[in-house]
């Protein structure tokens, strides 16, 4: 039951034959000195009941009335007190009337594949019976978890469409409701890592001088990508060139000098020069 104590007596209004001026003055002071001259205190995050209680012990003696937004699920009813006028701070010493918005409020996950969201609750009754879907009394807080299934990662969580910052811990708060929420948990495929490129396959080109003042360019054991091709130089220093055999057999090269290009690698070769 909702108690509601009014001033007795009201301030005169002019009417025919209306009360005197000494007599207004008088109802003035009286309704004066009945409401504090102090600020309105803080009596939000309070069920209606205690609310009032705290008004009284202040000292107002005025009406309050309740103002509920009939958000409650069954179960979680009554409300608390998450908005109140004239706001905290205000001096009330002519204040007539306070009134307390009361009630509940959702709050509704949106989550993507790939991952869940848990509630951590106060109170059972907080559960709505649809699947993330809660119902807490006003100016309570909602702190829930984010875990993301093997293959998926976390790319967002935003709350009314502003970005929600992980605490401390890894979890999540809603601070202090005082409105509907609707919070969206996105998650990603976490691709899987491209493999290492295979290492390619080499072949190996044998340029030997066998001898004579000449010199072979790259010379030795060369290393050759498959599919590549490779060019050797054959330079003169004094004398002639004698002969140029690749993989045994006989290639043109001119006596004074001649280069050799093994075109599209795909097996090991042989470059043999003779020079006198």
């Amino acid at each position: 039951m909702i108690f509601l104590a009014i001033v007795s007596g009201a301030v005169g209004s002019c009417s025919n034959g209306g009360p005197s001026s000494s007599s207004g003055a008088d109802q003035l002071a009286t309704d004066v000195s009945q409401s504090p001259a102090t600020a309105i205190p803080e009596v939000r995050d309070r069920p209606f009941e205690q609310a009032v209680s705290v008004l009284r012990r202040w000292g107002f003696s005025g009406p309050v009335t309740e103002v509920y937004n009939g958000k409650c699920v069954s179960g979680n009813r009554p409300g608390k007190v998450y908005r109140q006028e004239p706001p905290v701070g205000q001096l009330t010493a002519s204040l007539g009337e306070v009134k307390l918005y009361t009630g509940c409020f959702d709050v509704s996950f949106s989550v993507s594949a790939g991952g869940k969201i848990e509630a951590v609750l106060d109170d059972p009754a907080e559960r709505t019976g649809v699947a993330n879907r809660f119902n807490l009394k006003a100016f309570n807080s909602l702190d829930f978890t984010v875990a993301a299934d093997a293959g998926f990662v976390l790319e967002s969580v935003s709350a009314n469409g502003s970005t929600l910052v992980a605490q401390a811990g890894g979890g999540y708060r809603l601070p202090e409701l005082t409105s509907d929420q609707t919070v969206v948990v996105v998650f990603a495929e976490n691709p899987a890592p491209a493999p290492a490129p295979a290492p390619a396959t080499t072949y190996t080109i044998t340029a030997t001088l066998l001898g004579g003042d000449c010199a072979i360019s790259p010379t030795g054991a060369v290393s050759v990508n498959e599919g590549a091709d490779q060019s050797f130089n054959i330079t003169v220093n004094s004398g002639v060139i004698q002969f140029l055999e690749v993989d045994g057999s006989l290639e043109a090269c001119n006596q004074f000098g001649c280069s050799y290009t093994f075109n599209n690698v795909v097996a090991d070769h042989t470059l043999d020069v003779l020079c006198n």
